[in-house]
């Protein structure tokens, strides 16, 4: 019996007798099977797709990448612009669109479903198996991601060190999060207010280990303000020691780095340094009155990082299966 015959279509499509699945009782629910497995769905929910990520590029023009990110990719549905008192639109015009979260179900189940109608268990189909298996994890891996991640911030001075970070839930409550700040004199003594505040409310986390800070590079174009690169040259103080490179050990995002402990790692734009399960990315900076500088570190934790990583090795190897397949179906027919 053709079983994705009689699923989708109904029994008279896999060789048995009656009428054809959309007369049946269980004609709507084929109807469904098919709408959810068809081709034209998956052309739209990736020009949605398309729509999403260019509205919310341009929406990052009047607010802060992270809570434009949170809106529009970390939502079931969101609303464009985000701030109408930002942008200048008003209020009645904002456009209604689909979350990331939802475009993102709404492709996985569409693949799932395409990939039950339509695939035929071969072993010539193997690589075509294993490119659709990658893309589920992939699309897997950003709800997970999404779902687990945590986003934390670290400042530390010259010279200093750093060990406790502040969540970005703290950060997200503006009225609590300039409260803290009240009286301060200082960037140093606003941030340990904040910290303070935060540990008060459960919304600091220790790292088990510490950064210190040896030097802040921070670099002009030429015959003006503004920055061409700034980075932290840090040392990781972990007495429990560690190996360089991946997710876990002091390293850089390639896999080059330090040995924890000692030697300095500088972490850049584009290099952030790996450690104890975090990820600290270089975010900004401030300079003090007496011309001191301080770093301010972007420090995340993702339980699902690794999903993207074994997406693209089995799309990757996917893709080479099948070449390789047939290549040697087209050599055997010479």
């Amino acid at each position: 019996m053709n079983w994705q015959g009689w699923i989708f279509n109904g029994p008279a499509s896999s060789g048995g007798t009656g009428t054809t699945g959309g007369t049946t009782g269980g004609g709507v629910f084929r109807r469904a099977l098919r709408a959810l497995a068809s081709l034209r769905l998956t052309v739209a929910l990736l020009a949605l797709s398309c729509v999403l990520v260019t509205l919310a590029t341009l929406d990052m023009h009047w607010n802060e990448i992270h809570r434009a990110q949170r809106h529009y990719f970390e939502a079931w549905g969101a609303l464009f612009p985000m701030s109408p008192e930002a942008s200048g639109a008003p209020a009645w015009a904002r456009l209604p669109l689909p979350g990331g979260l939802l475009l993102g179900v709404a492709l996985l189940a569409n693949l799932v479903f395409a990939f039950g109608r339509y695939f035929r268990a071969r072993w010539r189909n193997a690589g075509v198996a294993l490119v659709h298996l990658g893309v589920v994890v992939l699309l897997a891996g950003g709800f997970v991601t999404s779902k687990t991640r945590e986003e934390f911030t670290l400042s530390i001075a010259e010279g200093g060190t750093g060990g406790e970070l502040v969540s970005d839930a703290f950060e997200r409550d503006k009225d609590a999060y300039i409260a803290a700040q009240q009286g301060a004199q200082s960037y140093a003594e606003a941030f340990a207010k904040v910290t303070a505040a935060a540990r008060a409310r459960g919304l600091t986390r220790k790292l088990g280990f510490e950064l210190r800070l040896e030097k802040f590079i921070h670099e002009r174009h030429p015959g003006t303000d503004i920055p061409s690169r700034f980075a932290s040259r840090v040392v990781v103080l972990d007495n429990a020691g560690g190996g360089a490179g991946g997710d876990g050990a002091t390293g850089s995002g390639t896999g080059s780095g330090v040995t924890a402990g000692g030697v300095p790692f500088e972490i850049s734009m584009n290099r952030p340094l790996y450690h104890g399960g975090y990820t600290f990315y270089q975010s900004s900076w401030r300079t003090e009155a007496d011309g001191r500088q301080i770093t301010i570190l972007q420090v995340v934790r993702n339980a699902g990082w690794w999903l993207p990583y074994a997406a693209m090795w089995l799309i990757g190897g996917g893709m080479l299966l099948q070449f390789l397949l047939s290549l040697l179906r087209f050599l055997r027919r010479r």
